[in-house]
């Protein structure tokens, strides 16, 4: 046995792992120092991450063209053609609607003088 006095806390300190750090993030294990250093850690890479990942996106939108990509444009040209078929739709529901009505108003005409 070596004389280092270090072999009890060796002992005594677990191994932390994944499934442990799982534990202790739900509440099922009292949280370490080691583990409560290590998330300190991550939170703060995240949020730095994230920072970097918002002013890259403003740079990116700043950098995009005006230009209507081909997505845009395919559905502009869909909507046209949509409402231009509802237009000719309705008018032709317009004309055979006066159509029957007209039909409908002779025949009433004709029952009314026998």
């Amino acid at each position: 046995m070596p004389k280092g006095g270090t072999q009890p806390l060796k002992a005594q300190a677990k191994k932390e792992t994944l499934g442990s750090d799982i534990r202790m993030g739900l509440g099922l294990e009292p949280k370490s120092p080691s583990f409560r250093a290590r998330s300190a850690v991550s939170r703060k890479k995240h949020e730095e991450m994230l920072e970097r990942s918002r002013r890259n996106e403003k740079k990116r939108e700043k950098r995009r063209s005006k230009r209507p990509s081909a997505q845009m444009l395919f559905e502009q040209e869909k909507a046209a053609k949509l409402a231009e078929e509802r237009a000719e739709g309705q008018k032709k529901r317009k004309a055979f609607e006066k159509k029957r009505g007209e039909e409908t108003a002779r025949r009433r005409r004709l029952l009314m003088n026998i």
